[in-house]
């Protein structure tokens, strides 16, 4: 179960984290956001599937907070599908931060970093790809985003 929660949550990549910052900020020509996210996996939902024994798709949402703090400024959704009984997850993510818009994510899990598929509001130019890190206190984990186009004009 626990396997099948960490799954669920979206994020074990590693990284080197140390020159990313909690706003956007301009470094080497790219826009860098980190974030932290909390999973509330007491809402976690996930529909089996009787035609492929406990796989199917899932839903569980989750607070955002600046890097480092205990600041909330957003709402993480997190839904997709198991295949492979689990052992794979296809995911689409969306990071609603406060007064400024969504960024919004598809990929597979623990296949390396996850496409940006578009935004809104001051991310509604926005491309590029999110990687995630495990923070090794489940259910939370921080974010990286390298960001093009974000703040750009129509």
């Amino acid at each position: 179960m626990k396997r099948f929660l960490a799954c669920s949550i979206c994020f074990v990549s590693v990284l080197a984290l140390a020159f990313w910052s909690s706003s956007p900020s301009a470094v080497e020509g790219r826009n860098l956001l980190l974030l932290d996210v909390v999973a509330d996996v007491s809402q976690l939902d996930v529909i089996p599937s009787p035609s492929f024994a406990g796989q199917g798709p899932f839903y569980v949402p989750g607070t955002i907070f600046a890097a480092g703090t205990e600041e909330v400024v957003g709402e993480f959704h997190c839904w997709g599908f198991f295949i492979q009984g689990g052992a794979i997850g296809l995911v689409s993510q969306e990071f609603a931060l406060f007064g400024r818009g969504k960024i919004q994510v598809q990929g597979i899990e623990d296949e390396g970093p996850r496409a940006v598929t578009g935004g809104t509001g001051d991310f509604r130019n926005v491309r590029g790809e999110m990687t995630g890190a495990d923070l090794s206190n489940f259910p939370a984990f921080t974010v990286a985003f390298q960001l093009l186009g974000a703040g750009a004009e129509d």
